[in-house]
C-alpha cells in the first residue's frame, strides 16, 4: 500500500501524544489544545492525506490513513506514543491501534464510535458547496464568506471550512482536495475493521452529539476492552472547540490515571 508522507507540528516536551485532525481540519486547529498540555507532553498535529498541508492522494480509506501515520511513525521513530483523534481521526487512530496494537501506547477517541454511520449527504452538501465557490481572480474573504453561505448558513461551520482556502498568487486555492474527499465520502463514513485493542482507550463524546449512540457501545467495547466513556455536557460534534476546558481536563485525567497501565 502506497503511503504519503505527512505534514506535521510539533511542540512541548515530555512522553509523545500524536492528535489527528477530523474531516475538514487539519493539524494547526488543535494548537490551543496542545498548548495547554505542552508542559508534560511532546505534541504532534498531523495533518492526514489531502487535508492541510499534506499531499494529495486517490483513496481515503482508514486502511490508506492509517498506513500513512504508520509510517509517520517509522520516520520520526516513535516507537509508542499515545494517539488522540477526534472524527475521522478517531477512525484512523482505531484503525492504526486494532491493525498495530504494539504501536499504540493508548487511545483517546473523540466523539467516534468504530461503526459506519449513514449520513452521507450533509457533508456531501459542504463539500460540493467548497467546489462551487469560484476561486477566481478579484475575489475576497468577505466574498467567499457571503457566497458559501447560501448553501452553508451556519458561521460556525463556514469559518471552519474557510481555514481551508488559501491564497495562491493572485486567486485562491483549497488546501482540501475536495475531489477526492467527495469520491472517498462512503470509505469516510465505513469502518471495516474486526480484532480488539487491549490497552487503555477513552472514548470522550460530546452530549448533543449523535455520533457516541448506546447502540453503538457494544461495538466499542468489543474492539477495545479496557475503554471509558465520558460525555461532556453542553457539547456536539466539535466538543474540544465547545468545552475546551472539560475536554483538556478529562483527556488529562485519563492520562495521568493510565500512566503507568500502558
Amino acid at each position: 500500500m502506497k503511503t504519503v508522507v505527512l505534514h506535521h507540528q510539533t511542540l512541548g516536551a515530555g512522553p509523545p501524544l500524536v492528535i489527528l485532525h477530523g474531516l475538514f481540519g487539519a493539524g494547526e486547529n488543535w494548537r490551543t489544545f496542545a498548548k495547554s498540555l505542552a508542559d508534560h507532553y511532546q505534541l504532534w498535529l498531523l495533518d492526514l492525506r489531502n487535508h492541510g498541508n499534506s499531499p494529495h492522494a486517490s483513496g481515503m480509506s482508514y486502511a490508506e490513513l492509517a498506513e500513512d501515520v504508520r509510517a509517520w511513525l517509522d520516520a520520526q521513530a516513535l516507537e509508542r506514543p499515545t494517539v488522540l483523534g477526534h472524527s475521522m481521526g478517531g477512525k484512523t487512530a482505531m484503525a492504526l491501534a486494532l491493525t498495530h496494537p504494539d504501536r499504540v501506547r493508548r487511545l483517546v477517541v473523540a466523539d467516534i464510535a468504530p461503526v459506519p454511520y449513514r449520513h452521507q449527504s450533509e457533508h456531501r452538501k459542504l463539500i460540493e458547496a467548497m467546489q462551487a465557490l469560484p476561486v477566481s481572480e478579484g475575489l475576497t474573504r468577505s466574498d467567499a464568506d457571503r457566497l458559501l453561505a447560501e448553501a452553508v448558513p451556519e458561521w460556525t461551520i463556514r469559518a471552519f471550512l474557510l481555514k481551508n482556502l488559501v491564497p495562491e498568487g493572485s486567486t485562491w486555492r483549497w488546501r482540501l482536495n475536495l475531489e477526492a474527499l467527495h469520491a472517498g465520502l462512503k470509505d469516510i463514513l465505513e469502518f471495516p475493521f474486526s480484532g480488539s485493542y487491549p490497552r487503555p482507550t477513552l472514548f470522550i463524546g460530546g452530549a448533543r452529539s449523535h455520533y457516541l449512540l448506546p447502540e453503538y457501545h457494544a461495538a466499542i467495547h468489543e474492539r477495545f476492552t479496557q475503554n471509558r466513556m465520558v460525555l461532556l455536557k453542553d457539547a456536539g460534534h466539535w466538543l474540544h472547540a465547545e468545552q475546551p476546558d472539560a475536554f483538556r481536563e478529562t483527556v488529562q485525567a485519563f492520562l495521568q490515571r493510565t500512566e503507568h497501565d500502558a
